[in-house]
């Protein structure tokens, strides 16, 4: 008999603001009880987590730690985790986030957001990873049948 079971989902959550990264677990785990959330409060536990772990999204504050940007992690991901959505969350001003980001391809999550807006957001990430996921199993398939022809 299989199991109707989803398989559980990761997502790294980056965020200094304590208080606000366990609200934001306890939400997510309420809207999405299938996805586990680690977390880290600076850019050295991220960097680590990223170097264990696996993730299906990494959702980065764009200010950490002062002077610390949450961007600075981007290269990282990309390198050790290529195709997994990448997203900033920030209470700044979404023209200059826009103008500081650079990359039009990263999702931004503008604080104060409510439950739902968090829903919609990491549902959003999540079907991009689903997209890459789909995309290099079929580019896999396509290669291996190229292969055995």
């Amino acid at each position: 008999m299989q199991s109707c079971e989803q398989t559980p989902l990761k997502m790294l959550v980056v965020e200094d603001n304590v208080e606000l990264l366990t609200i934001l677990a306890r939400s997510v785990s309420r809207l999405r009880p299938n996805l586990e959330i680690d977390w880290a409060t600076n850019l050295s536990e991220a960097r680590h987590s990223l170097r264990s772990d696996r993730y299906d999204a990494i959702l980065v504050d764009y200010v950490l730690d002062r002077d610390a940007r949450g961007t600075a992690l981007y290269a990282d991901s990309r390198r050790s985790q290529p195709g997994t959505p990448f997203a900033i969350m920030s209470s700044r001003p979404l023209d200059e986030l826009v103008r500081c980001v650079k990359d039009p391809a990263i999702p931004l999550l503008t604080k104060p957001f409510t439950s739902r807006d968090l829903a919609v957001f990491i549902s959003s990430l999540l079907e991009d990873h689903d997209g890459a996921v789909a995309e290099t199993a079929g580019a896999n398939s396509s290669q291996d049948a190229d292969r055995a022809a």
